[in-house]
Order: structure tokens, then sequence, then C-alpha cells
């Protein structure tokens, strides 16, 4: 059964593309996110529990019977969402033909600010010259000497938290920008790729990574037909080379297996939302929180700060699960796990209610998008700024991130901001 559910969700993928082809590109993008999402967060990992039965680091097993349960619930929930979509088409507008005729000069002094910030980051965040730069050149990872407790300290960890998150915006909204106007080996998208190779080194976490390819990847995809490629430079190359190779080298630092490992752990085991959706239909049937409303409030977390005296509660549901889970407390310790946001809605609404609510979340957000990307020029600088968005909500399948209405916001005042300048110029 688990393999029946395999092939329609392969289906479901490959006819949802064409059911979008003509659509606005807001959906389009919407769709492009929300397929990726579930292939990398459910089905890749699904393919291993059926298929492969590669055991990396931090793999478990589950009952059969509950995976397949978790299989055939993700399908549902995928397939709702992807109605829910088409039923926002006479919506949202086409009208977004203009290509990028030319790189906005603007980006190249955003991507040398987001690099720069980026580096800063790192200095404030380690305190030590030496450290630092042991971190910036791989020999050592950021993970071995940050820790990662669930609640900020005060104001100043807040603070540098939301620098690291402002940074990763910007960064893939100019990657973004770059590869729509097919200028990858420029000097801003270079610039912006080294920024975010930065970020990982300064966090040790593969989301940065995982965001950029898939910023890389959508704006490829939803760029306009008639953009004109620009040749590539040797010199382009080469840098685009070395900070790969830099990426690379900081990876086997961060994991110290092998390559080979560490590309099947990113994609078959520590993305594996099923087994985790799968342990929660087995361990948690029948449980139900006694409060929503924290759940409700986490896409706008990072907007209701703790040091300005917001009362903030973790959603009971993670914290029954990660105790029952990994015996994790998420309230006062460090650590966590996540259940995948099919379990999240599954396990606050359950049945029916957590399938349509979780469709209801997907299409606000896209809303959204289309809604303030209005106050944008059509053309490239809005698309960049949804493909960026994007990204945040692609990770959100993991755990829904707290930042999600706080990028959304900040990242129109940046691209309109930007507009303005060229506009001016």
């Amino acid at each position: 059964m688990t393999t029946l559910a395999l092939l329609l969700a392969l289906l479901l993928t490959v006819g949802s593309w064409f059911a979008f082809a003509r659509a606005a590109p807001v959906l389009r993008g919407g769709m492009l996110t929300m397929t990726f999402a579930f292939a990398l967060w459910y089905w890749l990992p699904a393919v291993n529990v059926l298929v492969l039965h590669y055991a990396g680091a931090g793999s478990f097993a589950v009952p059969a019977a509950a995976a397949t349960h978790a299989a055939w619930l993700v399908l549902g929930y995928q397939a709702t969402m992807l109605l829910a979509q088409r039923g926002l088409a006479r919506w949202c507008r086409i009208d977004e033909d203009e290509a990028a005729r030319q790189l906005s000069p603007t980006l190249t002094w955003l991507g040398a600010t987001v690099l720069l910030s980026s580096l800063a980051l790192v200095f404030v965040r380690f305190d030590d010259p030496v450290l630092s730069m042991r971190i910036l050149g791989g020999a050592t990872s950021a993970r071995d000497h940050l820790t990662f407790f669930n609640r900020s300290s005060g104001a100043a960890e807040s603070l540098t938290k939301l620098w690291e998150i402002l940074n990763l915006w910007t960064a893939l909204f100019v990657l973004a920008a770059a590869v729509d106007a097919r200028r990858l080996l420029g000097a801003a998208a270079l610039m912006t790729i080294a920024a975010l190779v930065v970020g990982f080194l300064g966090s040790g976490t593969r989301a940065v990574l995982l965001m950029a390819g898939f910023t890389v990847v959508a704006a490829a995809t939803l760029r306009p037909a008639t953009s004109v490629a620009s040749r590539p430079s040797r010199l382009g190359l080469a840098a685009l080379a070395g900070l790969l190779l830099l990426a690379a080298t900081a990876l086997g630092g961060r994991f110290r297996d092998g390559i080979g490992p560490i590309v099947a752990d990113t994609l078959l085991v520590n993305t594996d939302m099923l087994s985790e959706t799968a342990f929660a239909l087995d361990r948690l049937r029948g449980w139900q929180p006694a409060r929503v409303a924290d759940f409700v409030l986490t896409p706008f977390s990072f907007l209701l700060p703790r040091f300005l005296g917001v009362d903030k509660t973790t959603p009971e549901h993670l914290v029954v699960y990660n105790r029952i889970r990994a015996g994790y407390d998420i309230v006062h310790g460090e650590g966590n796990v996540f259940p995948g946001i099919v379990a999240d809605f599954h396990l606050v609404w359950g049945g029916f209610a957590g399938a349509a609510l979780f469709a209801l979340f997907v299409i606000a957000v896209i809303a959204a998008v289309e809604a303030f990307g209005r106050g944008l020029a059509a053309g490239p600088v809005r698309r960049a700024w949804r493909i960026a968005v994007y990204a945040f909500l692609l990770v959100s399948v993991r755990n829904i991130q707290g930042s999600l209405v706080l990028v959304m916001l900040v990242g129109l005042i940046i691209a309109y901001s930007m507009q303005r300048l060229d506009r001016r110029a």
C-alpha cells in the first residue's frame, strides 16, 4: 500500500505541473515550492524507507503499518493543498512576462553588503577572531562551538538571530534576481553565494544550502523564456568552483563522514519527515492539545519577541512530541526534533480538519505573497522577492518558521527600496 501511495504521489506531482503550467506566476511558484518540499521532506525519504533501507546517522525504525498510514496521510494533505491552490487561480494576476534586461546595479551593492554583514556576524557571534577564522576556513565546525537552546537567553541573542535571518533572506533575494537575469557568474551572484557559504560556515546548518539550491532551481524555472543569457567568464567559473569547494570542505568538517554519506543523510535521513509522521501516528494516537493558539501564532513569533515582554508559549504538541520521541525538554533544555508540518496539523486538529487547515495555511501564504507583491512593479525584483519568501516556506514544511511573516514584510521593504533607488538612478 505504501508503494501505491508513492506512485500516486509521483502522478500527482507530474499532473500538478501541467495543471499549473498557465497559472499566474505566484501560483506556479507556490506549486513548485510545495512540490519540491513534499519531495524533499516526505517522498525521497519514503523511497528510502520502502526500497533502499539506508540507515544513516539519526535514522530510526517505525512500524510498517504506521509508515503506510503516514504515506497516505501525507498524500491526502498534498492533494488537498493542490486543490486549494487551484482555487486561487482566478484571483491571482498573470502580468509577469517582462524579462530582466540587465541586472540592477543596486543588487551588486546589496550583494556586497550582505557578504560583509555575514562575515561580521560570524566574528560577533563567536567573539574570538582566531576561532572565527578557523570556522570561516572550514577547519572546525560552528556547531562544535554553539549551544542550541530553544529559547533566546536575552535581547542580544534574539537580535543576533534576527540579524542572521535577514542576512539569509537578503542573500536569497539577490541570488534569485541574479539567476532570473541569467547572471549567476556575475559579481552580485558570486558575492551572494559567498555570503551563503559564510552563513553555512557560521551556523553549521544544512538548511542554508538547501534554501540556496531551491532558490537557483526556482528562479531558473520561473524566469521568462525571453531572458537573454550572458557569456560565462572563466574568472566567474573559477570563483564559483572555489566557493563550492569551500562549502564541501565545511560539510566534511561538520560531519566527518565523507561526501557520499553526507549526501545520503541529507536527502534520505535528515529530511525524513515521513518516519517522524509515522512515529507521531503510532505513539501519540488519540492525543489532543489543550491549546491551539500557540501553534497558530508560530509564523508570527519573530514579530513577538520575549525581550519586549511578549509572553509566548511553545506549542504543546511539540513539547510532548520531543519528550516522547527523544527525551528533549524543548522549553528549558537544548536539542529538538520536528514531526513535520503534516504531523503538526494532524496532532493539533486531527482528521479532515487538519488537512483543510493545512491547505488554508498554504494558500494564505501564497495569497499574502500575491497581495503584498502587488506593491512592487511586475518584473524581476518581484519574482526574486517571491522566491526568497518561498524558500522560507520550503523549510516550513519541516518546521514552520517563526520568521515567515517577518521576512515577507522586511523583504518587501528591501525590494521596494531597491526599486526606488533604481528609478532615481
